[in-house]
């Protein structure tokens, strides 16, 4: 809330606990593995134990408001008016990653459903060549490597684990899609937008990626070649939330 607390409310309207340690008001929550998490207007993000009320971690590193988290199996990326992403170990509350890029604020992140997987346990390391390669079981001449145009999108070849890539929106009117295995590398940059990219929805298969934007256009992007390949009109305004309902089904 605006008064710098967050409330947990049974449905029957009763207050039964009151969250307070923000300086300033609370702009995003979200519940990760049980754990409660809050950005603020303070520039930090708090983590809370939900049964005694009290924080687990706080986590300040941007210099500005925080306006977007993302979870992403034991990690957390936070996006800011700073114009910076910050990853983060949720258990340890450490800083582990730092994506800059983007020329305005951090508006949204996603990634795709299906590819939210525990990355601390996937096997996989980059080695100093920019190659991000399978260990620990994995056939190790198997390997996904951007550098030689693996891309978003592109099929995961048999017998490697999967991990994600993550989009970010922005008020400079562009999204990036980050690689966030091992070495962390903004892979690829989609414009066209005329105003801010206000939300992100990632397909199932991740094949392709939807934004709405303050231009008052939902794009259709090709995750792997970063083109726009359909432009939804209708609304009058900003778009500020996509849903998808079922494949081939989207609200805006």
């Amino acid at each position: 809330s605006l008064d710098k607390t967050i409330r947990k409310w049974r449905l029957g309207g009763e207050a039964v606990a009151r969250f307070r340690r923000h300086h300033k008001s609370i702009q995003k929550l979200c519940v990760h593995r049980g754990i409660l998490f809050s950005g603020s207007y303070d520039h930090t993000i708090i983590s809370w134990d939900m049964h005694v009320r009290g924080p687990v971690h706080l986590y300040s590193a941007h210099t500005k408001s925080i306006k977007c988290m993302l979870m992403v199996d034991g990690y957390m990326f936070s996006g800011s008016f700073d114009h910076d992403i910050r990853v983060w170990s949720v258990e340890a509350g450490t800083q582990v990653g730092h994506l800059t890029g983007h020329r305005k604020s951090v508006v949204c992140l996603a990634t795709e459903p299906l590819s939210a997987v525990d990355i601390s346990n996937s096997a996989l390391v980059t080695s100093p060549d920019g190659v991000v390669r399978p260990l620990s079981g994995l056939a190790s001449h198997l390997r996904l490597d951007y550098s030689s145009g693996f891309h978003p999108g592109d099929p995961v070849p048999d017998g490697v684990h999967p991990f994600p890539v993550i989009y970010s929106g922005s008020d400079d009117c562009t999204v990036r899609a980050w690689r966030v295995a091992g070495h962390f590398a903004c892979i690829m940059v989609y414009r066209g937008h005329l105003r801010g990219v206000q939300c992100l929805e990632v397909e199932p298969g991740g094949r392709h990626l939807l934004s709405g934007s303050g231009d008052g256009q939902i794009r259709r992007w090709s995750a792997q070649t970063g083109a726009c390949v359909q432009v939804f009109d209708g609304h009058f305004s900003s778009v500020v939330s996509l849903v998808q309902l079922t494949r081939g089904v989207l609200l805006s």
